[in-house]
């Protein structure tokens, strides 16, 4: 793995980011509504710049078909919407937000059941544990459907997770003054 040795100036500033993201970790942690606004904005703007990104490509995607421009006119004016809608309505963001999830869910159940039943080399207590892992995320799948408030607190402690392992990533970087990851 190649490292990227630092200047001063860039360690201060990863000092400082690292120490923003685990502030903003505290924040999400403490006051969930912050990383609730936070997803609302973030799938917000990600529907209605995808939105923006299919009508172009439906107006002036000449090398495609009529009917694939078509459905990009018509999926890009549903995004546009639905980023719309999340934007002003917190309920409506809330159970979009849990239909995502649900649907990652879904298919991570089915991916990792698909790994217990098909790959017979893998070890076999690897494989009850992609089984019971797959049973887990369906039976959340379905629970987070279900129960939306699940699913946005879910999505609420991945953010601060994530916020966690950015700042503590953005630290070390800063303190030892090399950048091991390209991401950050």
């Amino acid at each position: 793995m190649e490292q990227k040795h630092l200047s001063p100036l860039t360690r201060i500033f990863d000092l400082i980011v690292g120490l923003a993201y685990l502030v903003f970790a505290d924040l999400v942690i403490f006051f969930p509504s912050i990383g609730f606004i936070t997803l609302l904005v973030i799938l917000s703007v990600i529907l209605i710049v995808t939105g923006f990104i299919e009508m172009y490509r439906g107006f002036a995607g000449e090398q495609f078909s009529r009917k694939s421009r078509t459905l990009d006119l018509i999926f890009g004016f549903v995004n546009l919407l639905l980023g719309i809608v999340v934007l002003f309505s917190q309920s409506a963001g809330a159970f979009l937000m849990a239909v995502y999830l649900s649907f990652a869910m879904l298919f991570i159940g089915i991916g990792f059941l698909y790994e217990a039943f098909e790959h017979s080399y893998v070890k076999t207590w690897a494989r009850v544990l992609y089984g019971l892992g797959g049973l887990l995320s369906l039976v959340f799948a379905v629970y987070d459907l279900f129960v939306p408030s699940s699913a946005v607190g879910t999505l609420i402690l991945l953010l601060a997770f994530g916020f966690v392992f950015l700042g503590f990533a953005y630290l070390a970087s800063g303190i030892t003054g090399h950048k091991q990851y390209d991401y950050v």
